[in-house]
């Protein structure tokens, strides 16, 4: 199968090199992967206005796989690296993220994003994320894409799919379940931690958790060693609300 890699937190980062090795012995990969970090870039594009670049490199023990270092964001990576590649892919497989993308954080993910733009030109995506910021062991979170894959070999219908995974291998983790995503916000205050002359800076605080502690949600079976599979979908349509105003609706 032809896929394209991409990512959010650079063409160097862990997560895709763990990807592309776990991968490369059975399909044709392509890496299109932003230069350099763009975590939180969500789905966001590079303006027509605004030229790309995109470098071919070489990453050390993947010599033989295709790979560019993109300026742009990670969806720009998606699109670009779509059309860099001899035939479009089969699927995008975006990650290993560093740092999960569970509940609407996966509304500011760039990993995400990058997955949602293959979706929007027919291509299937996954997006595969690593509860862990700073990861040591990505064998859960292949564990994870593997059975994601699967289900996408068994369900034609499927086209994108969360993946994320607690940090260690596949022994430790506790099973896999198929679960809505879960709800959780950042608080509205900052901390601010310096100034300098007229510019302040400030800092976000942590999360605060919606979820109850026994949701059937993604967010609270990682945290209980659980990997989780959610599919996803494009559309923003509200459609029980539409269906509602159009009763008795006249233009």
């Amino acid at each position: 199968m032809r896929i394209l890699l991409s990512n959010d937190d650079g063409v160097h980062a862990a997560g895709i090199r763990a990807l592309a090795m776990a991968l490369k012995k059975e399909h044709q990969l392509t890496i299109a992967a932003p230069d350099s970090e763009r975590s939180g870039a969500s789905h966001s594009f590079t303006s027509s206005k605004f030229a790309l670049t995109a470098k071919k490199i070489v990453l050390d023990g993947l010599e033989d796989v295709e790979t560019y270092a993109i300026s742009g964001t990670p969806s720009d990576c998606t699109k670009l690296g779509m059309n860099l590649m001899e035939k479009w892919p089969d699927m995008v497989i975006t990650g290993i993220n560093h740092g999960s993308n569970l509940g609407t954080d996966t509304l500011y993910s760039g990993t995400v994003g990058a997955a949602m733009e293959a979706v929007i030109y027919g291509i299937r995506a996954i997006a595969v994320s690593n509860e862990a910021w700073e990861p040591k062991n990505f064998d859960g979170c292949i564990c994870g894409l593997e059975r994601a894959m699967r289900l996408m070999q068994e369900h034609k219908e499927l086209m994108l799919l969360n993946v994320n995974a607690p940090d260690g291998p596949r022994e430790n983790c506790k099973g896999i379940k198929l679960t809505p995503l879960g709800f959780h916000k950042y608080p509205t205050e900052y901390d601010r931690t310096e100034a300098d002359g007229e510019t302040l800076y400030y800092s976000k605080k942590g999360i605060l958790y919606s979820s109850a502690q026994d949701d059937d949600v993604d967010d609270r079976w990682v945290q209980k060693d659980y990997i989780t599979i959610t599919p996803l979908q494009l559309s923003f349509t509200d459609e029980h609300m539409l269906t509602k105003l159009k009763e008795g609706w006249h233009e």
